[in-house]
């Protein structure tokens, strides 16, 4: 299969940098504070921006504008100081996306083994609509995570190879690193397009991404680790040489929740911040919207584990009534 172009060139972002360098002007960080030797990390994912679940659904799950910034920048900032409030302020701050972050392209998703998908997405965002809104909502974050001064160090880590939004999402990332570095240059980001990417926190070794890429896996990471994928991340922490850390293995796309163990390894699904459409709704359950999020201990592995489970309104539609 020929490879997809990404949908924003090296010369796109460098023509945008230059543009935003004009109007401005990169901001100093110097927070006063002592590390507390640990890291919060907020596992964003499937946050699907665009989607719209059907009213003739079996549950409900309203997600217009005002709730994708409630629970994408609101619910976010409040994690992080409930974290604050119990841990103190930290060392560090990863701020991660697990990808699908939008709904689709053209109402399709991007990524599968047979390359774009003939399943129309209902939708209420256009193309456009959605890698704006996605870059207006994550600038309002990161704004507020800086006035704040919740860490020392912040990051943004996001992986765009997912099977909804592939190389559209890439666009919209990228166009939101091209304005933390020159607004925030002390903020360190990086956005993968591998099925698998990792990096380091003092013991700790993440392994990171969406759980289903836009290419080549037939089958996404399942709920429950097998022995299939158990060696297949083997493999990946062997390469890289990974097996003297305390090893996590994180990813979304099942719109679920759940933390198992291999022998070598940490194995952990999260939230998504959008929940379930119809389709979802009709052939896997209600879905639970939500945000997981961790601290990691520096030196140790200990880690603290959160899941934040938002409120939906009228949750279950009515049934009848004579």
């Amino acid at each position: 299969m020929k490879r997809k172009e990404k949908f924003h060139s090296q010369e796109h972002l460098d023509n945008l940098k230059e543009i935003l360098l004009k109007e401005i002007t990169p901001k100093e960080y110097k927070p006063q504070f002592k590390s507390n030797k640990k890291a919060h990390f907020v596992y964003g994912s499937d946050k699907h921006i665009g989607a719209l679940t059907k009213l003739d659904s079996l549950y409900l799950n309203k997600y217009d504008k005002d709730v994708m910034r409630e629970r994408i920048v609101y619910a976010t900032i409040q994690n992080i100081e409930d974290s604050v409030a119990l841990h103190g302020k930290f060392e560090s701050l990863y701020i991660m996306d697990f990808g699908d972050a939008l709904d689709g392209f053209n109402q399709k998703t991007t990524g599968g083994l047979r390359g774009v998908s003939n399943h129309t997405l209902p939708q209420q965002l256009n193309n456009r609509e959605q890698h704006d809104f996605y870059v207006e909502l994550h600038r309002e974050l990161f704004d507020t995570i800086v006035e704040n001064g919740y860490a020392i160090n912040i990051y943004f880590i996001a992986t765009s190879n997912s099977n909804h939004g592939g190389d559209f999402e890439y666009g919209a990332m990228r166009t939101l690193q091209t304005y933390l570095e020159v607004k925030y240059p002390f903020i360190k980001s990086f956005v993968s397009y591998k099925a698998y990417n990792h990096f380091i926190y003092g013991d700790h070794a993440i392994i990171f991404g969406h759980g289903k890429d836009d290419e080549d896996m037939k089958n996404g990471l399942p709920l429950v680790i097998n022995d299939k994928v158990a060696t297949v991340l083997s493999d990946y922490i062997r390469v890289n040489k990974l097996d003297g850390y305390n090893v996590s293995v994180i990813s979304g796309d099942l719109h679920q929740s759940a933390d198992g163990y291999a022998k070598n390894f940490r194995y952990k699904k999260v939230l998504a911040q959008y929940g379930s459409s119809k389709w979802m709704h009709t052939n896997f359950g209600s879905g639970q919207p939500g945000l997981s999020s961790e601290v990691y201990v520096k030196n140790s592995k200990k880690i603290y584990k959160e899941e934040d489970f938002f409120e939906i309104e009228n949750e279950s539609n009515t049934g009848i009534n004579f």
